[in-house]
């Protein structure tokens, strides 16, 4: 047992020794070749000298070398013509080399770029993934605590935007809920309440909508209205209606609003009332039935109710310091139906009270 080990403690000492003289041999190696007679001085065509210098590698273009004060790259075009004989330089050779080089280049930028963009767009959805989570649950928290809601609209892209007095009367807060998914709190700015309109303020950068400066609009002409009725029930996302203007006055003669034949319901007050072209004509604001069925019990079809925008332009009138020359321009004559109707959703609101 002990001759067993003192035989393998040495065997151990002699394995060490000899590794370490392997070791030893391969440093020796490495340093004889460091300094053998392959170092010498190369002078390059503009007067510069580097001394002691061992070539490492070489390409078509020039060679690799590592001189005294370190590891320099120095190309065939610098260096004198018996060098370049001596690697057997050729410039068609090197042309060759350095644009198969540049398109290595352009396909790793290109790779890159891809991956680049790809992490990106991962990196996004993640986002919007966490964001819709993020929205939908304070949305349903405002709504949960809410009293009312309604429907607003854009008239400036700083943030103006018009909707009912009585949506908003009384409101402790306002909340603005935007298509885009973005929740403002907003400032009440003006108030008028015979014409059942209110100015509110929002923080942002926002779509706006043109208000028609007519004072009235032609019976029988296309109208519609967007708008968030019953978003507990009906969900959030904008709903579009459309009719006609069937009278230019309301209930007894009242020549502040038109009578229309867009459907609306509970949650549209405030919406936009606009024509083809995207002009804001009138703001919704009642229903018929609900006062018919309060006064005879019977219910009326299609008869609702919007204040012409003319008395829009009164109340901004009224509000002090409003920047009149920041209201939104018409939109151009040309935009077909569609992209109008995208254009007002974009710059309509829900606003939820509390």
């Amino acid at each position: 047992m002990l001759r067993s080990r003192a035989y393998r403690s040495g065997m151990l000492n002699r394995f060490s020794y000899y590794s370490s003289g392997l070791f030893l041999v391969m440093v020796l190696t490495y340093v004889g070749l460091c300094t053998s007679g392959a170092r010498r001085d190369i002078t390059t065509l503009d007067g510069t000298t580097h001394h002691r210098v061992l070539v490492v590698r070489e390409n078509p273009e020039g060679i690799y070398v590592q001189t005294e004060k370190g590891a320099k790259f120095l190309r065939f075009r610098d260096l004198p013509v018996e060098i370049r004989l001596e690697f057997d330089y050729s410039p068609r050779r090197e042309a060759a080399f350095l644009k198969n080089q540049e398109q290595i280049r352009k396909r790793k930028a290109k790779a890159t770029a891809a991956a680049k963009k790809k992490k990106s767009k991962i990196e996004s959805r993640k986002k919007r993934k966490v964001y819709e989570k993020t929205y939908q649950r304070f949305l349903r928290k405002i709504l949960g605590e809410s009293t009312s809601t309604g429907t607003g609209f854009f008239i400036s892209n700083d943030g103006y935007l018009v909707t009912n007095n009585h949506v908003v009367d009384d409101a402790a807060t306002v909340h603005v809920v935007t298509t885009d998914k973005q929740v403002f709190t907003a400032k009440v700015v003006t108030t008028v309440e015979p014409y059942d309109l209110a100015l509110l303020k929002v923080k942002g950068r926002h779509t706006a909508l043109p208000l028609s400066r007519m004072r009235n609009a032609r019976q029988g002409e296309d109208v519609f209205t967007i708008g968030f009725p019953n978003p507990r029930y009906q969900g959030v996302t904008a709903k579009l209606t459309d009719g006609v203007i069937s009278s230019d006055a309301g209930i007894d003669d009242f020549d502040k609003v038109y009578q229309i034949t867009t459907p609306v319901q509970p949650g549209n007050s405030g919406g936009p009332l606009f024509n083809r072209n995207g002009d804001v004509v009138g703001a919704v604001v009642s229903r018929f039935g609900d006062w018919m069925i309060v006064h005879t019990g019977a219910l009326p079809q299609n008869v609702n109710y919007a204040v012409k925008s003319f008395y829009i332009h009164a109340m901004l009138k009224l509000t002090s310091g409003f920047p009149r020359e920041k209201l939104a321009k018409p939109f151009p004559a040309d935009m077909e139906l569609p992209d109008v109707i995208q254009r007002v959703k974009d710059a309509t609101v829900l606003i939820v009270i509390h």
